[in-house]
């Protein structure tokens, strides 16, 4: 199985995005003006021992997908994008605290 293969949906991470936070507080990463359906999953850590603490497909209403989460500062935050059921092309990936 993939290392970065979301719960819920899409297969392996089509790109993977690092960050870490100023603060503590919630983040809102989200992935509107992509043009296919994605599905969004956020890892705390790195490489196989990443804990998934969120995952989105299909945000209301839309094929583009929104998470929020508790990030605390310091931490290294994986994004990982996929598509759905292997979707493929130009996306947008947004993050704010």
């Amino acid at each position: 199985p993939a290392v970065f293969a979301s719960s819920c949906g899409g297969g392996d991470a089509d790109a993977l995005y690092a960050f870490m936070v100023p603060a503590d507080g919630q983040v809102t990463v989200d992935t509107t003006g992509s043009f296919f359906d994605t599905v969004l999953s956020v890892y705390e850590g790195c490489g196989a021992g990443a804990v998934e603490v969120a995952c989105d497909d299909d945000a209301v209403g839309t094929t583009t997908s929104e998470v929020r989460f508790n990030a605390v500062a310091g931490r290294v935050y994986l994004v990982a994008v996929e598509g759905f059921r292997a979707a493929t092309g130009a996306f947008s990936v947004t993050l704010s605290q």
